[in-house]
């Protein structure tokens, strides 16, 4: 089977912050025929559909979001506490620090965490310090809050004055820079300071899907010139266009995630394409597309389409590994 990396994964605040408190189960999930109904939903991403999907890596994100704001340092380390737990509770799994452990680990699958938002820190860049030692390697450091940092893909404001100490921190502790979520301007502010490999670890082309959060051809780019990667995000909003050529013998879910990858790789070349599923961080899915176990006969029909076997191990691993090599 083809190994797969995925950037961006949001497992554990899914875990964390849904499981422990049923009205954010209905209020996130929005059924206004049934107020009462009691939301049920599993994890996307498990033991069993990793290894199905042949994930060797999966980075989880310790994100906040709305749901932890009122205590975020504690339910941050309380995220990393339970990534820890799982992973020491389970021999296939393993925690990924650098990419030794990628190289020693061939037969176990990799944990490798995030920060999404900064708010875990409460204002403190210095704690980035003690994240970093427990094995946080790639930041983005908003979300869809207004934080003393940078802007984010709803606030079109740039990098702020502590947004500067940031970078200067990013840059000391050598970490990947996910520009996924942050403002137009101030991901060109960023790039103009940092030194570090960039990454968009869960964000589509805005050529395809003019959204927001997608991003524009002079970022993607840009990404591509700086050896950077855009993991390619599932959610339907980010990622469905009615232009899309269906294919009966398939989920139509395949079909768009191709449409995306195409016209990637027509304007850009194959070296910018990654995954970032957004899995567990998405309340609508894709047909077909709904956890990790989907990957490797998505690579079937990648190559029934004819896309070559070199553009089909890039997207699947081989660009991400390239960046995670970079640190």
């Amino acid at each position: 089977m083809i190994p797969v990396i995925d950037l961006h994964a949001d497992t554990y605040m899914k875990k964390d912050i849904f499981n422990t408190l049923p009205w954010i189960r209905k209020a996130y999930f929005k059924l206004p025929s049934d107020q009462d109904k009691e939301v049920q939903f599993s994890e996307d991403i498990t033991t069993e559909t990793i290894i199905k999907g042949n994930v060797r890596i999966q980075t989880q994100s310790l994100f906040i979001g709305q749901l932890g704001i009122t205590n975020p340092l504690h339910n941050g380390l309380k995220m990393l506490a339970n990534i820890k737990r799982d992973i020491k509770a389970n021999p296939s799994l393993y925690q990924y620090y650098s990419i030794d452990d990628y190289y020693h680990n061939k037969d176990k699958y990799g944990n490798l965490i995030s920060i999404e938002g900064l708010e875990l820190i409460a204002n403190d860049l210095d704690m980035l310090d003690i994240f970093y030692e427990l094995g946080v390697r790639i930041l983005a450091p908003t979300w869809n809050r207004a934080l003393p940092y940078v802007g984010s893909a709803v606030e079109p404001y740039g990098i702020l004055d502590k947004g500067r100490l940031l970078a200067d921190k990013i840059n000391e502790l050598n970490l990947i820079f996910d520009v996924s979520h942050i403002s137009d301007q101030g991901f060109w502010d960023y790039l103009d300071i940092l030194e570090v490999p960039i990454i968009a670890s869960h964000s589509n082309y805005r050529k395809v899907v003019p959204h927001e959060r997608n991003l524009s051809e002079d970022m993607i780019k840009e990404i591509d010139d700086r050896g950077g990667v855009m993991g390619l995000n599932f959610y339907p909003g980010f990622m469905e266009t009615s232009q899309i050529k269906i294919y009966p013998d398939y989920p139509t879910g395949y079909s768009a995630i191709y449409n995306m990858l195409d016209a990637v790789v027509s304007d850009f070349g194959d070296d910018v394409l990654a995954f970032g599923s957004d899995f567990d961080g998405i309340s609508k899915y894709l047909d077909g597309v709904k956890n990790p176990s989907f990957y490797q006969d998505f690579a079937v029909f990648l190559r029934e389409r004819n896309v070559s076997e070199t553009t089909i191990e890039k997207l699947f691993y081989k660009n991400a590994l390239r960046v995670l090599e970079m640190i």
